[in-house]
């Protein structure tokens, strides 16, 4: 199997955002990740209307980039086929856009990486014409998923090092923390106001 060219999102905006802006310059990225998701979303056919194949895993972690071309790739598709709302793949992508600001904690950053997700939304619902996305259901998918990241993040801290030793893990969980109560909610009440 041959390997796709370039590298994944988020190695190429924290390697490229070194003025910590992000949005101006490489708003494409946002938009033609927004595409690329549509695109996998309509390729197969699906089991009614309202349902799409599913990623499962779907964010910047998971498309290759090659800056040259402007070329994106998506890797680690699944296995199996499973199908539900594009809200699914969306909650989790809008979350992985935020817990991706926690590599580079600037507020030019994080404001930047808000405006891109935003837009990679906003490009979504572009792509896919006249279906329906509801953004409560996106909101909770992301709760939805933060909650299973600080449950996983618990039993792997109480069963690999005890309770002493869960101080080494304090920076991640203050991440989640940090994204689960307040930039979380902040971008929701952002969201409902424009």
């Amino acid at each position: 199997m041959s390997r796709a060219p370039g590298e994944t999102v988020t190695q190429f905006l924290v390697s490229r955002s070194r003025d910590a802006t992000v949005y101006p310059e490489y708003s494409w990225l946002f938009e033609a990740s927004a595409r690329a998701l549509a695109i996998f979303h309509s390729s197969m056919p699906s089991d009614s209307s309202s349902n799409v194949r599913l990623h499962l895993d779907f964010g910047p972690q998971n498309v290759l980039v090659d800056a040259e071309s402007r070329h994106l790739t998506l890797i680690d598709l699944p296995d199996k086929k499973c199908y539900g709302r594009p809200e699914q793949d969306l909650g989790l992508a809008s979350l992985e856009w935020l817990r991706l600001s926690l590599r580079r904690p600037t507020p030019s950053f994080v404001q930047s990486l808000s405006r891109g997700r935003r837009e990679f939304i906003a490009q979504y619902k572009k792509e896919i014409g006249g279906r329906k996305i509801d953004l409560k259901v996106i909101h909770n998918e992301e709760k939805r998923r933060l909650s299973q990241l600080f449950s996983v993040a618990g039993k792997f801290a109480k069963r690999k090092y005890g309770w002493v030793r869960v101080l080494r893990l304090f920076p991640m969980i203050a991440g989640l923390m940090f994204l689960k109560f307040i930039l979380v909610p902040f971008q929701q009440r952002l969201e409902r106001s424009s």
